[in-house]
Formats: C-alpha cells, sequence, structure tokens
C-alpha cells in the first residue's frame, strides 16, 4: 500500500527553523495567514517562509502512480457482460486542488470514476468481440489525459483488457 499522498507540516516562526524543502516528486503548497492556497514555483526560501508566513506546509505525492482492478462492464443491450482487467496510470496535476480538497485516497477515485464511466463506451459493443471494445475504449480515453474534474488528479494512461465471462455463451 503506498503512503499518503498528502503530508502536513506546521510552520512555526519561532524558534527560527529552515523551510521545508521539496523532495523529488513533491510539491510544497503552502497555507498563508488568510487561509490562500499557494504553490509557488520555486518554493519559497527559507527567507520568504519567514516574511510571508504561511502557517502550513502541505506536501504533495506528484509522482505517476499505477494502479489496477477488475470489474464487469455491459456489452451493448445490458444483459451481458465483459469481465474487465483496468489498468491505469493516475498522478496529481493540481496540487492545490488536493489540498483544498483534501483528497485522501485518489486511486480509489480514479477507480470509482472509471467504473461508472467506462459503461458509456462498453455498451456499444457486442459482448462477442471484446476486442472491438477494448480498442475503442483505448482510442476514446486510454491515450489521453483523463482529469477528475475539481480533484487535482489526472488519469494519464489507461488500459482495459476485456474477456467474455465463462459462464457466458460464446457467440450468438
Amino acid at each position: 500500500m503506498p503512503g499518503p499522498i498528502l503530508n502536513t507540516l506546521e510552520l512555526k516562526r519561532l524558534p527560527f527553523a529552515r523551510r521545508p524543502i521539496a523532495q523529488p516528486g513533491t510539491v510544497l503548497v503552502f497555507q498563508m495567514p488568510d487561509n490562500e492556497l499557494v504553490a509557488p514555483e520555486p518554493p519559497y526560501t527559507t527567507g520568504e517562509t519567514w516574511w510571508k508566513g504561511p502557517t502550513t506546509a502541505y506536501v504533495v505525492d506528484s509522482r505517476p502512480h499505477h494502479a489496477v482492478f477488475a470489474c464487469q462492464l455491459p456489452a451493448s443491450g445490458d444483459a451481458l457482460f465483459f469481465d474487465a482487467t483496468v489498468r491505469f496510470s493516475w498522478r496529481v496535476h493540481e496540487p492545490i486542488e488536493i489540498v483544498r480538497e483534501q483528497v485522501q485516497d485518489p486511486e480509489a477515485e480514479c477507480a470509482t470514476y472509471l467504473a461508472a464511466n467506462l459503461p458509456t463506451i462498453t455498451r456499444k459493443h457486442a459482448y462477442d468481440v471484446p476486442a472491438v471494445a477494448e480498442e475503442d475504449i483505448a482510442r476514446r480515453i486510454g491515450r489521453h489525459p483523463l482529469p477528475l474534474r475539481g480533484r487535482g488528479i489526472c488519469i494519464e494512461a489507461l488500459h482495459a483488457q476485456l474477456c467474455i465471462p465463462p459462464d457466458q455463451p460464446r457467440s450468438a
């Protein structure tokens, strides 16, 4: 199980302390005294941290993450299904949104989004030709970044492997 995507650091002006450092694969988001969230590029220097006075720093993991889940997706007519193994990569693309929305489990949010939206594609295909449905998924959403609105997450790569369940007939 991967570590948290969001870690919180309380910042104190006294005693004087070094500013937090963004490690490779992370982005720092600062909460200012007026509660505004900022992600300066490059991150604040120690002096800027002192003078601008952010109260909190959030360390946001911005590395790509890989995930997989299994589900059933409907074929045309909704009476028969494909067994699906869905592999995808996701990453944070809007660190401020991740902090504002306090996103805790982006992988689960991506999987839920895909499980809810892939049926709109698979429903257009006959159950006995899963390869055609796979190619349609790849063409429509698998090759393009797919941001989850208002969540700060982006699905970057998607591959759905579909097959006919063993308890369904193999041809019409």
